[in-house]
């Protein structure tokens, strides 16, 4: 069992051009050509496979797999703690390690011909705003305590959102997809996958043509402004607390 608990930092980054877009026209033969170098023969390799391993659906899932592997060289080498949200990352790192768990996941990423966006860094600090939620590490070396919690000014631009559709009665599918997107985050924390099934009728609009507001999102929209009270929120804490201490 560790006796010292260090003081602890967060920092960001961002994958540079992460997102590339490719046109490709509905006529044509889906094939892709598929290059790598192969230590076995040592030679380049190239082989035509059918069909696209990206696109909307599978984009992220495909591209995942080279931040994954940049986070697990930054553990295995460098024992840097470092996870990520696609091309977001976030590493956990000492204060005595002064931002190098940014340069060592800036070295890893250059090796692997990527590099990370400068002007979207965040240094180490002890609290930050990461995916829509604010991380306090201020707590961790006195309490062994880390607190991750809404992005009230975020999540009131959602809800404003949501009650301007419900205003105009209605609900496109590119407007619901947005809603997911955003709330899959702000919801995460809630238990037995409650946030889910609260997104639910927007969740199955993005599989519709039809853009009419339903009474099922007005429950969602209920429930969301439910749960995001500040008066809640604040509830929930003092429970919390009286739970832990």
């Amino acid at each position: 069992k560790c006796r010292f608990i260090p003081a602890v930092t967060l920092g960001l980054d961002d994958m540079k051009m992460a997102y590339r877009m490719i046109n490709a026209s509905r006529r044509s033969h889906i094939t892709c050509l598929v290059a790598w170098f192969s230590f076995v023969s040592m030679c380049l390799m190239v082989q035509l496979a059918p069909g696209h391993f990206f696109g909307v659906k599978a984009a992220n899932n495909n591209f995942s797999r080279v931040p994954r592997l940049a986070c697990h060289v930054a553990a295995l080498f460098f024992l840097i703690c470092v996870f990520h949200y696609v091309d977001d990352f976030m590493n956990v790192d000492p204060v005595v390690g002064k931002h190098t768990a940014h340069e060592g996941l800036a070295l890893i990423l250059k090796t692997m011909g990527y590099s990370v966006e400068p002007s979207k860094n965040k240094k180490n600090g002890l609290k930050h705003k990461a995916i829509g939620a604010i991380t306090n590490l201020s707590r961790v070396q006195k309490e062994q305590t880390a607190e991750v919690s809404p992005d009230l000014q975020s999540v009131g631009k959602m809800l404003t959102g949501l009650r301007k559709m419900k205003a105009a009665g209605r609900c496109k599918p590119s407007e619901a997809e947005n809603v997911v997107g955003k709330c899959r985050w702000f919801t995460s924390q809630l238990r037995d996958r409650a946030g889910t099934a609260a997104l639910q009728p927007f969740a199955q609009r993005l599989k519709e043509t039809k853009t009419e507001w339903l009474e099922e999102m007005d429950h969602s929209l209920e429930f969301l402004e439910t749960v995001f009270d500040p008066e809640f929120i604040a509830m929930i804490e003092i429970k919390a607390h009286e739970i832990t201490g």
